[in-house]
């Protein structure tokens, strides 16, 4: 069974580092959550689940007893990780992972939401980020980068950082986006639609990462919703994404 991944140019050659991010295909799921789901939460069997999981794992090589992956919940919550939990032990109302330990995949999974990649090739650490417009509010890109430097001594300058295929400014359109954010994000609006790519950019730039060093994939997963799981897209039904970054 073929898995197709999507990897960041920006990652592509560094030495020490596994990424990868799924798209719709390579699974064993049916319907709206066809095929390759990895939502632990969404309505699909446990059973297709735990084997989409697997399959994935297994095509980036990365063990499923050592993943660590969580029930995201929008919070601004980071936990540093120094262990691998596994699948079956999945984190609560957590919605992003740093760690400087080899071995041990961090998983973030998203549907529309931002999933963000930082790796630190100098210091060896690395951070994975789930961060929808809520995450977007808390900034919790910014704090998963404040934690890489405070924690593990990295140097903003050294951090890569990757954006995952998400809700376009095409299509993240609220009800009255200028009462639902905060003013300083008033900027991103357009009409009732919002910039989110761009949200996320400035708030990677404000933490320190240069521009040489930020990818942002600028896919819309709404508009590709044949190729990504869009909750938009599948009428607020839809399977879950997920991607990986690990220290070899």
């Amino acid at each position: 069974m073929s898995i197709p991944i999507y990897r960041f140019g920006i990652f592509d050659n560094c030495e020490g580092l596994i990424h990868g991010l799924s798209m719709r295909e390579g699974g064993v799921s049916e319907e709206a959550f066809g095929s390759l789901n990895l939502g632990l939460d969404v309505g699909d069997s446990d059973e297709n689940v735990k084997k989409n999981f697997e399959l994935f794992c297994g095509e980036m090589s990365a063990d499923v007893d050592k993943l660590c992956v969580a029930f995201q919940q929008h919070t601004d919550n980071i936990v540093q990780i120094d262990k691998g939990a596994g699948f079956g032990s999945p984190y609560d109302a957590v919605d992003g992972f740093v760690t400087n330990v080899s071995g041990i995949p961090l998983m973030v999974r998203f549907a529309d939401c931002q999933g963000v990649f930082l790796f630190d090739p100098v210091k060896l650490v690395i951070g994975a980020v789930h961060s929808g417009w809520r995450g977007n509010v808390k900034n919790i890109i910014g704090k998963a980068v404040s934690i890489m430097v405070s924690e593990y001594e990295c140097s903003p300058d050294d951090v890569l950082a990757a954006v995952s295929p998400s809700l376009g400014p095409c299509c993240a359109e609220f009800t009255d986006p200028v009462s639902e954010l905060p003013e300083q994000m008033h900027k991103y609006i357009n009409g009732r639609n919002v910039d989110l790519w761009a949200c996320a950019y400035d708030q990677l730039c404000d933490a320190g990462i240069l521009d040489e060093h930020i990818e942002i994939a600028r896919e819309c997963t709404k508009c590709n919703n044949a190729k990504y799981f869009s909750y938009r897209g599948g009428n607020k039904k839809s399977g879950h994404m997920g991607g990986i970054i690990q220290l070899i």
